[in-house]
């Protein structure tokens, strides 16, 4: 009896190494396929931060040629108004036209309009030049 229960204990020791050792050969293969990849993504790794490098230093030498330019223009915030624009219709060669301008510009724009069209009505400019009449 107890030969019999020392051959299943036995037996049973030997399944459960065999699948152990399969186990161990698995969790092998899987640390040998991690090194590899590891590896790739370290290579690939040391690529672009040599990319990276060599375009950061064309980048300063564009720079460093660029030195004898103007600066760059500002934004144009500093030279906008603060107010709201009024919104001027003026009509130019019986063509209605909406322009911004600031409050105190108004009477100039609409006096700057009248005289062109006056201008232009009294040197008989021919209409077809202001899109007044389309040519047959």
């Amino acid at each position: 009896m107890i030969d019999a229960m020392s051959t299943s204990v036995k037996s049973e020791l030997d399944l459960e190494l065999t699948r152990m050792e399969s186990r161990v050969d698995e969790l092998a293969s899987r640390v040998a396929q991690l090194q590899e990849e590891n590896r790739a993504l370290r290579q690939r790794h040391d690529t672009l931060a040599n990319e990276r490098a060599s375009l950061l230093n064309k980048n300063e030498q564009v720079r460093a040629r660029r030195s004898d330019d103007r600066p760059p223009e500002n934004s144009g915030a500093r030279r906008m108004s603060t107010t709201e624009p009024a919104r001027v219709s003026v009509r130019i060669l019986e063509k209605e036209y909406f322009v911004a301008c600031p409050h105190d510009e108004r009477a100039a724009l609409l006096d700057a309009a009248s005289s062109s069209t006056a201008a232009c009505v009294k040197s008989a400019i021919p209409a077809r030049w202001w899109g007044l009449i389309v040519s047959p």
